[in-house]
C-alpha cells in the first residue's frame, strides 16, 4: 500500500512523463504507460536505514528489475513500446559499471537491439563527479534533474561522461 515508505514515487514520475488532466499535463500527455511493479515490502530496519527510509518500506532488488526489463523484451511485439524508465537506483559510480552490472547490462542491450531505449535517473544525492547505478551502464540513457529556470538542479548527480542529458 501507498502508507509504506517509498510507495509514492513510481506515480509521481508517471505523471511527469504521461499525466493528462484539465490543468496540467505531462511530457508526453499522450503517451500509455506499462507500469510494471519491481518493489519489495521491507520489515529490516536496518536494510530501510540504509535507502534513507524507516521501516517498513518499498526497496527493489536488482533481480526485479531485470525481470522487468525482460518483460518489456517480451512485449515488444504486443505494444509499439518506445522507452522504458527506471527512476530507481543506488550506489556510487566514478567510470562505467557495466561489468560488475552485467545482468542490467545485457537485458538493457537487448532492447536497445530493437529500438527501445531504457532511460535511467542519474540520482538525487548531489554527487557532481558520479552516477548510481544503473545509470552508469553505458549504453543506458542516463538522465540528471533540472530546474524550472534548465539550470542543473543542485541534488542532481552528474557526471561529465556518464551522464547523458538533463
Amino acid at each position: 500500500g501507498t502508507d509504506i515508505e517509498g510507495c509514492q514515487h513510481g506515480t509521481h514520475v508517471a505523471g511527469i512523463a504521461a499525466g493528462k488532466s484539465a490543468t496540467i499535463n505531462g511530457v508526453a500527455k499522450d503517451a500509455n504507460i506499462i507500469a510494471i511493479q519491481v518493489f519489495s515490502k521491507i520489515t529490516d530496519a536496518a536494510s530501510c536505514s540504509r535507502g534513507g527510509l524507516t521501516s517498513p518500506c518499498a526497496l527493489s532488488y536488482t533481480s526485479d528489475g531485470n525481470l522487468a526489463l525482460e518483460h518489456v523484451y517480451s512485449l515488444r511485439n504486443t505494444y509499439n513500446i518506445a522507452a522504458v524508465n527506471i527512476s530507481i537506483g543506488g550506489g556510487q559510480y566514478f567510470s562505467a559499471c557495466d561489468a560488475s552490472q552485467s545482468s542490467t547490462k545485457a537485458a538493457i542491450d537487448n532492447l536497445r537491439s530493437v529500438g527501445i531505449a531504457t532511460v535511467i535517473s542519474s540520482g538525487n544525492e548531489s554527487y557532481k563527479n558520479s552516477v548510481e547505478a544503473p545509470a552508469c551502464i553505458s549504453t543506458a540513457v542516463s538522465v540528471g534533474a533540472t530546474t524550472k529556470a534548465d539550470a542543473e538542479a543542485d541534488y542532481s548527480n552528474y557526471h561529465p561522461v556518464m551522464l547523458s542529458l538533463f
